[in-house]
């Protein structure tokens, strides 16, 4: 990638969480969704949306909760979606007040679930083909060995970007190095075609 888009990335993420700052130059054209940073915070379907709203407020970027009906989890809340009802006519008395156990069944949730091992590229092609009411929606990756997490669909939109970037400059690079090989096998050629006709 340029300096300009190196430069504006930086800038870009400056003002995000440490935690979710550096991890785009980690990544390679072979990175795959587990690879980018995810969200594990959970609820009981039992707290209210006050306890939510709480959450959402103290991590900006929080994309979703996990809600967990006892140890089993039922669902997840995407902050577009919590808020989007909230601010409704009465959404404070039935969302903001209630339980988030009333939430789940009237919000559709329309999260996708990924393997942590799919390519950046396939999980992005496949956020794309979900209908525009849901496009924004946070993915949930499943891990074989830990709890599963939620990743910002943003986050997986600029990783794409910067894999596209990579795989620009990786194929320039092969376009110059292509070219440099041409070059000096028709110098190669030029100088052995005048050896052989002049003896």
């Amino acid at each position: 990638m340029d300096k300009a888009g190196r430069d504006f990335f930086s800038n870009l993420f400056k003002a995000m969480s440490e935690h979710h700052s550096a991890f785009l130059e980690r990544l390679t054209t072979e990175s795959i969704i587990g690879e980018l940073p995810f969200w594990e915070v959970t609820l009981s379907v039992d707290h209210t949306g006050k306890e939510a709203a709480r959450c959402f407020e103290q991590e900006r970027r929080l994309p979703g909760i996990f809600l967990r009906d006892g140890e089993t989890y039922v669902g997840i809340i995407s902050r577009e979606r919590f808020y989007e009802n909230v601010v409704q006519m009465h959404g404070s008395e039935v969302f903001y007040n209630g339980k988030l156990r009333h939430f789940l069944k009237t919000v559709p949730a329309q999260s996708m679930q990924f393997d942590y091992r799919t390519s950046i590229v396939n999980a992005s092609e496949a956020c794309l083909k979900r209908s525009m009411e849901f496009i924004y929606e946070p993915l949930v990756v499943i891990f074989p060995d830990r709890l599963p997490g939620i990743i910002d669909y943003h986050d997986l939109n600029l990783a794409q970007t910067w894999l596209l970037g990579l795989a620009k400059e990786i194929a320039q690079e092969q376009k110059r190095a292509a070219d440099e090989a041409n070059l000096t096998k028709s110098r190669f050629l030029t100088t052995m075609s005048h050896e052989l006709r002049t003896p």
